[in-house]
């Protein structure tokens, strides 16, 4: 851009008294924080559901998905047998008979909007609320690579 014609306007319109090195430096940082950004975007530096070191395309999400439609699936059939059949041996030996087949059912409901708050590829965290108490059910993977139950 010519430096004269940037001056006339800036003689013309008094809230434009920013130089043309100005405009140019701004126009530079503003250029870089974006290319900064834009390359950062699969680093994880914002999703805190994700570990570091980890991004969510290495996260087999639709297997996490699929076990959190299991898990709500067996809550709402209200059978502990069911729900036993997605959990680890240690949850089933805490949890055995814990709950009635209304309060599964409870869970399940409430289990079907519950919100991602972590996850990796060895562990998915789920949270959701019943009657404004916030409760957590945590899935981890077994050894032959299937998601289980560790707590609900």
């Amino acid at each position: 851009m010519n430096r004269s014609f940037v001056n006339r306007i800036a003689k013309r319109h008094k809230c434009c008294r920013l130089s043309f090195k100005h405009v140019s430096g701004y126009l530079f940082i503003a250029l870089i924080t974006a290319i900064i950004f834009g390359a950062c975007a699969d680093w994880n530096l914002f999703d805190k559901s994700v570990p570091k070191g980890e991004t969510r395309s290495e996260v087999d999400m639709a297997a996490i998905k699929l076990a959190q439609s299991n898990a709500v699936e067996a809550f709402n059939s209200s059978s502990q047998e069911a729900v036993d059949a997605l959990c680890f041996d240690e949850a089933k030996s805490i949890y055995a008979n814990q709950y009635s087949a209304e309060e599964l059912n409870t869970i399940g409901t409430y289990l079907e909007k519950a919100r991602l708050t972590s996850v990796s590829s060895l562990h998915a965290e789920y949270t959701y609320k019943i009657d404004k108490v916030e409760y957590t059910l945590t899935m981890g993977i077994d050894g032959d690579g299937n998601w289980k139950i560790v707590r609900y």
